[in-house]
Order: structure tokens, then C-alpha cells, then sequence
């Protein structure tokens, strides 16, 4: 076994568990952002969502999720149809934590999958190629917290792939604490 996948489930037992944890709450939040995808230069609409919990004094652990919209682009007589989805274990540390707002900035170990149907506009040849990359995730998020249990947020991540398959996101979100 890799040692990225022991840390992976290393991270997600430790999300699970109360080991460290503190006596403010978890965190499950959604949201609405854009991706960027620097390698082929496209934009796409995305979802996502995010729990994370406490683990030690101004760090935080969570798992993450997001689909990009399908996005159509041409390229060296190609037209081009990708959709990626991207899942990470999250580390953060809170440089600053209180009872009204926070910001965190973060690593993660990311996993992506990009799906790309593909057409040669002179042949008509059409194809579809599936990858699945694992990376690292840099990020930082900023969160008001009204009345102790909603947040609404902003969030910024890059996820590292390799092949070029780098992936710039940014987005907002609500959510509550519990």
C-alpha cells in the first residue's frame, strides 16, 4: 500500500474520531463555484461540499467533494467535452478562529477524475478517455458565522495533478455547525 493512501485513511479515521477534538462543532458545508482549467484554458460551472471537525488546537480535518458542469472546448482540430470530479482529505490551520468568522488556509491529498469525450472534426472519429489522477490540494477559506450555527463562506483551491491536469477553483458557501 502507498504511503499517500495510508495518510489518506490515516486522515479519514481521524476525522471520524474524537481524538483531539474541542468544544466547538463540526462544520458540513455546501456551495457554488467555478473551475478553471488552466491546460486546455476552459471554465466550468461546479458544485461542491465539504464536513470538517476540529482535531488540535486552531487545525481542522474535513473531506471534501466537487463536480465541474461539463465544459466544450476545440483544440488541434479536436472538439473536446470534459467533466472532472474532485474528492480530498483536508488539513487546515485557523489563523484566525473566532466567534464570528474564521480563516483557514489548508493541504489536502486530492483524487480527480476527468472524462473527456472527444470528436476529429475532419474524420468525425469520436472517443472518450477517463483518467484518474491523485494530487495535492492547496487552500484557503474565509467564514462568517451568524447566530453560533450558520456560516456562509468563501473558499479558493488548487489542485495539483499530474499530465497538466492541474485545476484552479473558487467558490461560495453556506452551511451550519452542529
Amino acid at each position: 500500500m502507498k504511503s499517500s493512501s495510508v495518510f489518506f485513511f490515516f486522515l479519514l479515521f481521524l476525522c471520524f474520531t474524537q481524538l483531539g477534538a474541542q468544544s466547538y462543532e463540526n462544520d458540513l458545508k455546501i456551495g457554488l463555484g467555478v473551475t478553471h482549467y488552466p491546460s486546455p484554458n476552459a471554465t466550468s460551472l461546479s458544485f461542491y461540499g465539504e464536513f470538517s471537525r476540529p482535531f488540535l488546537p486552531n487545525t481542522f480535518i474535513g473531506i471534501s467533494a466537487a463536480a465541474a458542469l461539463p465544459v466544450e472546448y476545440i483544440e488541434t482540430l479536436e472538439e473536446h467535452k470534459l467533466s472532472s470530479y474532485h474528492f480530498a482529505m483536508n488539513m487546515y490551520f485557523a489563523i484566525f478562529d473566532q466567534k464570528k468568522q474564521n480563516f483557514k488556509i489548508g493541504l489536502g491529498v486530492s483524487a480527480g477524475i476527468f472524462d473527456i469525450d472527444w470528436k476529429v472534426i475532419d474524420t468525425g472519429q469520436i472517443g472518450r478517455d477517463h483518467t484518474f489522477q491523485p494530487g495535492l490540494a492547496i487552500l484557503m477559506e474565509y467564514n462568517l458565522i451568524f447566530n453560533k450555527r450558520f456560516i456562509l463562506g468563501v473558499t479558493a483551491k488548487g489542485l495539483l495533478y499530474g499530465d497538466a491536469k492541474s485545476v484552479i477553483f473558487g467558490g461560495l458557501h453556506g452551511g451550519f455547525r452542529f
